[in-house]
């Protein structure tokens, strides 16, 4: 015991108190202890144990703050120094935890804000790569182009000799069917341009002018076949993008691709990161292919931006209405809520009578718990039957994921599982080389996510390689087996190998031996992009109908005074099994501080999911935007909290209509002289203007539309003060 501090004495003294009494007190004392000796995660669990126990407890929501603070849950943080300010509203320790919290938010705004705003590009995000079997659809789409649209993809015009002084003529006669282009004359251009070809028949630019008229006047095919004529070595970056047009129109995505992927590589290096058109082109018809059928059923549609994919209503949306469902391609329960039984595969809730009603049971009476033991639903889980270590709620679920990815880490057959799996029951933590637990997982959600999604991709990989005769998948096998993971972006700044080392060696050897001779190396790169893969898309979720609902089902059928007497007893929300998920349309929605959706748990196919509801009116063509933070924070924070934790900054509406503070004017900028105030909107008071000229052209531009919505949110504030 030599090696022990006097720490580590004081919490083996303390845990031994607390297998006798599970008190309030003693929590909150073992949580200071565990702070004290660095172990965020731990002292968070102690604090969230001692408000179990009393939810109004100021020194268990402080803990908790802190803890939190620590862990950089920056939002979980604000919630237990909000809630404990709201019960002691003089709290000097509250107070000045919450300021140290806007600090290490707000620091560096400026410099940061500026550099970020600057610098972000959303195409940077996303790849060109070819899909695998697009090779087969783009020999169908040429076949298609030949047969309806009577046009040859490989059918060029040859160069013809052509004198100085007709080709002079003829691009005299090209310039006044350009300029009659530009005016929108467009059969006065046609008829120039066909004179011009006349003279010069195999000039490139000509018949581009001439596709560029067909094109606007609708036909198609004609255009096509003019750019699709034009030799390669011809064709600048234009022509490309003009011929991705015309086949995006005509609903080739392949073809249409191919030519956008030819005009982006045309940009000079120099010019990559201002001229986007091409490449926003091709991703606009590449998320019109992946996401179109999985809009099909619901009155929405995904598109690209500047900012990336985005979520749009197609027909009118009106409050209270769901957008859309989703369900997620890979789960994991949250590390926090590990102590309530969930299905590791789908989420559903696995609550027994006895986690429901908690310490409550034993004070139950008898004939009561008889009766819960009577009627509440079966909840026995089905675990892994190698392992031991995943449980689910059906049979289904555990023949899903052991085909999907669990027989690639199942310890049974990866031994090196074991280690993740002890990671996960400690809650992120791994003992040291002296026995004594530390943080080693630094995620907001459970290491499983990640390692789901490679087992994932090595089991489908694995499968089709077996199918094709294979020793080893192909290059398209591994393609195909990443496909689904494709939807999902991936964008963060802090290296994720330096903040867990721990971790990055585990998975690495993991995944280096997958049975069958099969091997997956995990780079240092990989590793960065899977991490901030689930972390810029995971949406935290639970079962929206668990055994609690089932059981309030089945009570009016029960011909039992008891049914009636229990009603007393039973709390108006059941435990939450928490889940975080990966949900491909969900993904799409962009953040919003004046939010018009909002995502809530649902159940589909029999399985747990979420329901975007739709909160105020929507037209057609309108953006959905959920929010991902408590939006009632002042504007610098909002934005700061969503740069550090989500790596972008807001240019909603309410932020660039509502103000910093009194000092500076919210449209123009300026500055109030030292010592003086600008008056602010006397309806929401979140905006501060120099002069009336200033107020009256924010009030046009766009803080009419938010006004009503932040005197709302000021209303709300006053009432619960």
């Amino acid at each position: 015991m030599e090696d022990v501090t006097e720490t580590e004495k004081e919490i083996i003294a303390i845990t031994a108190k607390i297998e006798v009494e599970k008190s309030e007190e003693n929590f909150v004392n073992r949580s200071k202890l565990f702070y004290s000796a660095q172990l965020y995660r731990q002292a968070l669990d102690d604090a969230k144990s001692a408000l179990k126990i009393n939810p109004k407890s100021i020194d268990g929501l402080v803990a908790a703050g802190k803890a939190s603070l620590k862990l950089q849950n920056f939002l979980e943080s604000y919630e237990f120094y909000k809630e404990g300010l709201a019960l002691d509203p003089k709290n000097s320790e509250i107070a000045e935890d919450l300021r140290n919290l806007q600090t290490i938010l707000l620091s560096d705004y400026e410099n940061d804000r500026e550099l970020s705003e600057r610098s972000y590009n959303a195409v940077e995000l996303c790849s060109q790569d070819v899909y695998p079997g697009d090779d087969e659809l783009f020999k169908l789409e040429v076949e298609i182009l030949a047969k309806k649209h009577k046009t040859d993809a490989t059918k060029c015009i040859a160069p013809a000799q052509v004198d100085m002084k007709t080709r002079k003529d003829a691009a005299t006669i090209a310039v006044m069917a350009y300029n009659a282009l530009e005016d929108g004359r467009l059969q006065e251009a046609l008829e120039c341009i066909q004179v011009a070809l006349r003279k010069d028949s195999t000039n490139a630019r000509m018949i581009q002018i001439r596709a560029e008229i067909f094109r606007d006047l609708g036909e198609d095919e004609k255009a096509l076949q003019d750019v699709m004529s034009i030799p390669k070595p011809h064709r600048v970056a234009d022509v490309w993008k003009l011929g991705g047009k015309i086949l995006a129109k005509l609903s080739l995505p392949i073809l249409a691709e191919f030519w956008f992927r030819k005009a982006t590589a045309l940009i000079p290096q120099k010019e990559k990161s201002k001229d986007l058109e091409a490449p926003i082109l091709f991703q606009k018809v590449r998320v019109k292919r992946i996401y179109g059928p999985l809009t099909i059923d619901f009155p929405v549609k995904v598109d690209f931006t500047n900012y990336g994919r985005a979520v749009y209503a197609t027909d009118t949306l009106e409050p209270g209405e769901d957008a859309f469902d989703d369900l997620p391609v890979v789960v994991g329960q949250l590390l926090t809520c590990l102590d309530l039984p969930g299905c590791d595969h789908c989420g559903n809730s696995l609550i027994t009578q006895r986690d429901y009603f908690g310490d409550q049971w034993k004070t139950l009476p008898s004939h009561l718990r008889a009766f819960v033991d009577q009627h509440w639903p079966e909840v026995t889980p089905l675990y892994c039957r190698f392992c031991r270590r995943e449980k689910y709620c059906s049979a289904t679920c555990q023949a899903e994921a052991w085909e999907r990815y669990h027989q690639i880490i199942c310890p049974s057959v990866n031994p090196v599982s074991t280690e993740l799996y002890d990671i996960i029951d400690n809650k992120g933590q791994a003992k040291n080389e002296r026995g004594v637990l530390q943080d080693v997982w630094a995620g907001h959600y459970s290491p499983i996510i990640l390692i789901k999604i490679w087992a994932s991709i090595i089991a489908e990989a694995k499968r089709q390689m077996k199918q094709a005769g294979l020793s080893q998948p192909s290059t398209e096998n591994w393609a195909h087996a990443k496909m689904p993971f494709r939807k999902f972006i991936s964008f963060g700044r802090e290296s994720a190998v330096k903040r867990m080392p721990e971790i990055f060696k585990l998975v690495q050897r993991l995944f280096a031996d997958c049975g069958d001779g099969v091997k997956y190396p995990i780079s240092e790169e990989e590793f960065e992009a899977r991490y901030f893969q689930a972390t810029c898309n995971l949406q935290a979720f639970s079962s929206s109908i668990t055994p609690k609902h089932k059981f309030m089902e089945k009570l009016p059928t029960i011909e039992d005074l008891r049914s009636l007497q229990i009603l007393k007893f039973l709390e108006e929300k059941p435990p939450m099994v928490l889940f975080a998920g990966m949900f491909p349309l969900h993904a799409c929605l962009n953040h919003a501080c004046d939010n018009n959706v909002e995502v809530m748990d649902g159940f589909v196919e029999g399985k747990p999911a979420v329901h975007v509801r739709v909160k105020k009116h929507i037209k057609p063509g309108e953006e959905l935007f959920t929010t991902y933070i408590d939006t009632s924070m002042p504007k610098r924070l909002r934005r700061a909290w969503l740069y550090k934790s989500f790596n972008f900054w807001c240019l909603c509406k309410r932020c660039q209509f509502e103000g910093d503070d009194n000092t500076s004017c919210t449209q123009c900028k300026k500055a109030a002289p030292e010592g003086k105030k600008f008056p602010g909107c006397s309806k929401c008071k979140k905006a501060w203007y120099c002069s009336t000229k200033c107020q009256k052209e924010a009030w046009v531009k766009g803080h009419k539309d938010i006004c009503a919505l932040l005197h709302s949110i000021v209303q709300m504030q006053a009432a619960e003060n």
